[in-house]
């Protein structure tokens, strides 16, 4: 599922209308396809139409003509005056140009107040469509605040009145949509907070735009979801033993905050690797010891020992409670000399605020930083603010450092230093707890041990870990998260395994 900005879906429109499918034929196929979610979602009820000056309002006058073929009670409405339409828009209106009426109707009920919104209407929101950024005024502001006053349903075409299509950012007030129907792909607005919220359910339908037109004006920006990196999963066979799957160290911080670094272990464990190691100063080992049985533990005495230890190790995890001290910006230096691919977490990432450039001279490609927006800002300081785009941030970010990127959050973005993104929204908001981080860390650690592309780590861990928390559901914890993976990736092992690959050998006998 690709995600576009608006620019280059106006391109993709205008080079598919060059190959022969009109622009009147994209707005038909658009617009019918709302007319059809609508009656199909919800069958019953009158259907209010709301159309503005653009090509989103077009949308809505087809949607209207298409509502009517199917039976409903249905009225159309448009902010401003007809005869400032233009282009396919216009076209659209004038096959329904004698139902218009002025959307001031809605607003003076002194004028008419038989078109009160009340529970059961339905809403189409043909406003103003994603490439509208200026705040919302006048009409458009009070029918906002109309329609988000009221019980009725609302489904908006391609994004909800009030947000910007390439920011995720809102204008002003915003439509709160229960439906909103795109094209051919998402838009910024669809994936990235706030605007995602408002969106409600999301329904991208295919209007005649071709994949290899998307690919050509669009660039290597994709939903995270299993499809894309299942395959790149590394899955046993039956002849393969613990020491092929991959070893993965993981530094713990001093002794009495080795629990950050114990949920990466486990977690790391869990997901695939042979061997797990906690890295430790000796008075920290007890601690560990006691709490871990499959993961190993052991001691270093200085610096020069955690390196020789890391570069044994197929796969390193550091940061989650190691201490913002000048003792961790050695250990990061230390650990990234070995080469091994390595993801920086928390303190391993915080310590550098103050010199980020000093970090970025160290990294290689087999790292992945894993911050969340207040480390993204120390590390990256005013750069969210300056794209104005989490997604163009965070790939400008991954630029900047010469390796993956993963920004943390409801709406997580994974980077890669070639400019490809991955956005991930597959989640819970319980994941919002002590330690869900380091859970995440020590996944991405595993996969990259066993051989996996940062880049793909970072996204089947970044999905894994919400599906885990979707599937906690309330009064979820992070010693909750591992216990879901094991359901979770046989799902995904029984889906993508190759035909000739046996889950178990059956050997039958007969008389």
């Amino acid at each position: 599922m690709r995600i576009i900005s608006v620019n280059q879906m106006n391109e993709a429109d205008r080079r598919t209308s060059e190959f022969g499918l009109s622009g009147a034929s994209l707005m038909d196929a658009a617009g019918r396809a709302c007319a059809e979610m609508v009656h199909n979602t919800w069958p019953d009820g009158r259907v209010i139409v709301l159309c503005g000056q653009g090509n989103n309002g077009g949308d809505g006058f087809v949607a209207y003509r298409y509502l009517e073929q199917l039976g409903r009670q249905v009225s159309l409405f448009l902010i401003g005056d007809v005869g400032d339409l233009s282009g396919d828009a216009e076209g659209a209106a004038e096959l329904v140009l004698d139902d218009i009426q002025a959307a001031s109707v809605l607003l003076d009920k002194s004028e008419n107040d038989s078109f009160e919104l009340s529970e059961g209407d339905v809403v189409v929101d043909a406003m103003l469509g994603a490439g509208n950024s200026r705040p919302l005024e006048g009409e458009f502001l009070q029918l906002v605040q109309l329609i988000n006053a009221t019980k009725a349903h609302v489904l908006s075409i391609d994004v909800p009145t009030g947000v910007r299509g390439d920011t995720g950012a809102l204008s002003s007030e915003a439509i709160c949509a229960d439906i909103t129907v795109t094209f051919n792909a998402l838009k910024t607005a669809h994936v990235i907070e706030s605007a995602a919220s408002l969106c409600g359910a999301i329904s991208v339908v295919d209007v005649g735009i071709s994949e290899e037109t998307l690919a050509y004006v669009g660039d290597e920006i994709f939903l995270n979801r299993p499809d894309v990196w299942a395959d790149k999963l590394p899955w046993p066979t039956r002849s393969t033993h613990k020491h092929q799957r991959g070893s993965l160290g993981v530094v713990a911080g001093e002794a009495g905050k080795t629990g950050a670094a114990r949920l990466a272990a486990r977690a790391g464990l869990r997901v695939g690797a042979g061997l797990v190691t906690l890295l430790g100063h000796a008075s920290a080992i007890p601690e560990m010891a006691a709490s871990s049985l499959a993961v190993m533990t052991k001691d270093y005495a200085d610096i020069d020992e955690l390196y020789l230890l890391s570069a044994s190790q197929s796969g390193l995890v550091f940061g989650p409670a190691a201490g913002v001290t000048e003792g961790t910006r050695f250990k990061v230096a230390s650990l990234l000399q070995t080469g091994v691919p390595i993801v920086l977490d928390a303190d391993a990432l915080t310590v550098f605020k103050d010199d980020p450039s000093f970090l970025f001279g160290l990294l290689h490609e087999k790292c992945v930083l894993t911050p969340h927006e207040g480390e993204f800002e120390s590390l990256f300081p005013g750069l969210l603010a300056e794209v104005g785009n989490k997604i163009n941030a965070t790939r400008t970010a991954a630029n900047i450092a010469g390796c993956v990127v993963v920004l943390k959050g409801a709406d997580s973005v994974i980077a890669s230093p070639d400019g490809a993104a991955r956005v991930n929204v597959h989640g819970s908001p319980f994941l919002a707890t002590a330690g869900s981080g380091d859970v995440l860390a020590g996944m991405i650690g595993s996969w990259m041990a066993q051989g996996v592309s940062a880049y793909d780590s970072a996204s089947a861990s970044v999905w894994i870990h919400g599906e885990a928390s979707l599937s906690g559901g309330a009064g979820l914890i992070s010693e909750d998260l591992m216990d879901y993976f094991p359901r979770i990736l046989t799902r995904i092992y029984e889906e993508i395994r190759p035909s000739n690959v046996l889950w178990e050998r059956k050997i039958e006998f007969s008389t």
